[in-house]
């Protein structure tokens, strides 16, 4: 009798350890959620960053397509915030205190730089993580951009955008406080009952927290 055959499994090649030249080529405003620190729950509000690597490609469906890393950051620029330090090391100066509470953090999408790659095992996967994040080095160049820009945000929100993500991407999204807001003030949801506020999020990354992992 005829039977299904077994389902392939595709495997994702990895992007190569080492020192590569890249662009940002997305931002995602994930939003605030409640996220486990050391057996304390508490709230931390993420952006994500999509980075293009033009020069370290992979076949798929017969094409050659740029690796793309993520890499997730607590929405913080104060001076010990791993985004603090991305920014200050692309600006190739530090931050003013003005621009620690006034710099565009979506500004960043389409800048040039270099990232460091590493492979670190997890749960018996591995992932290729950026590690560091430096200017483009003088006299090298990036080619074109290959990847769509893909910008983000609340404000404003937009529901059509907001569908055209990865499911794993939406799912984090939907359970934030951020998402929460949008759908009342769209008449999607009912507002919550007056006296229940939000609470402060803690800037994780001032406790040298761990937020490269996942490909994008």
């Amino acid at each position: 009798m005829p039977t299904i055959p077994p389902k392939s499994e595709s495997k994702y090649e990895l992007a190569p350890e080492g020192t590569h030249v890249a662009r940002i080529v997305q931002f995602v405003h994930i939003g605030t959620s409640p996220d486990n620190f050391k057996g304390e729950v508490r709230d931390r509000n993420l952006v994500r960053y999509v980075f293009e690597l033009p020069l370290e490609t992979y076949e798929y469906e017969g094409k050659q397509k740029p690796h793309l890393l993520s890499a997730e950051y607590t929405l913080s620029l104060s001076p010990k915030a791993n985004l603090h330090k991305m920014v200050a090391s692309l600006e190739g100066r530090k931050l003013t205190e003005d621009e620690e509470s006034t710099y565009d953090v979506e500004t960043l999408v389409g800048r040039e730089c270099m990232v460091q790659v590493q492979h670190v095992e997890s749960n018996g996967k591995t992932y290729a993580n950026i590690i560091n994040v430096i200017p483009l080095m003088k006299g090298m160049i990036c080619p074109a951009q290959i990847t769509p820009k893909l910008v983000f945000s609340y404000y404003p929100f937009n529901k059509e955008l907001f569908e055209s993500l990865p499911e794993f991407l939406r799912k984090k999204i939907e359970v934030t406080k951020e998402y929460n807001t949008a759908l009342i003030l769209r008449g999607d949801r009912q507002a919550p009952v007056e006296g229940k506020g939000m609470e402060a999020v803690i800037d994780y990354d001032a406790e040298e927290v761990d937020e490269n992992g996942i490909p994008f």
